[in-house]
């Protein structure tokens, strides 16, 4: 089972959330529910998912489902998803489930290199 730990700046209008573990399709939807269905959650916000110590790397149709949770979330993430990922694997999997999501705009943005994600996350509050 997979740990998920907020962390909600309003000073920088950011979210970070680091998953660590062991992780299910059905894990990785209720995760995102409950963040986006927080009270304390602003969709204003920024937000950065650190999964580089999740274990989960999703199948086609996962990677599917995934996109289309996330293009349904899209207004509650309005200032930006990035994606913290430990592997090009990882990177690529992103990749691919933001191009399923059949947008122009990134709805997600990727991350190999952790100062450049947090670089990414505090220019949120600008």
């Amino acid at each position: 089972m997979a740990e998920m730990n907020v962390t909600i700046d309003s000073d920088a209008r950011s979210v970070l959330v680091a998953v660590k573990g062991r992780a299910s399709l059905t894990e990785c939807i209720a995760m995102v529910e409950k963040l986006t269905s927080s009270a304390e959650f602003d969709p204003s916000y920024r937000v950065l998912g650190d999964v580089r110590e999740i274990d989960f790397a999703p199948s086609v149709k996962e990677a599917q489902a995934l996109s289309r949770l996330f293009q349904a979330k899209r207004e509650r993430y309005a200032n930006g998803l990035g994606v913290l990922v430990g592997s090009p694997l990882i990177y690529g999997l992103t990749r691919m489930i933001n191009l399923f999501s059949g947008q122009d705009a990134e709805l997600i943005s990727p991350f190999l290199d952790e100062a450049e994600a947090f670089a990414w996350l505090a220019a949120g509050a600008d």
